[in-house]
């Protein structure tokens, strides 16, 4: 385990992100779906918490990567079609 500290970040969409000294965590705090008047207060870690791995974190972010290309390729296609249209 790590033996530094980062700060918990809100990313949006709800989500916020920490660390524990090995995982990454996203937390989708106090929005627990199965919130019912059976004591389940709507916030349990079980509900609303995803532990990265440091290997998963690599492949979500090799996935972020591949995201990212794909973007990038669609907005290059994007701007070449509108620069052909614009020849017209």
């Amino acid at each position: 385990m790590a033996t530094f500290e980062v700060p918990d970040q809100y990313l949006g969409d709800g989500v916020y992100a920490s660390f524990d000294g090995y995982h990454i965590i996203l937390d989708l705090r106090g929005q627990c779906e199965f919130a019912t008047g059976d004591g389940h207060k709507g916030n349990c870690p079980e509900c609303t918490r995803i532990n990265l791995e440091p290997p998963v974190l690599v492949r979500m972010d090799e996935y972020r990567q591949q995201v990212q290309m794909r973007y990038e390729e669609h907005v290059k296609e994007r701007e070449a079609q509108d620069v052909h249209e614009s020849q017209r």
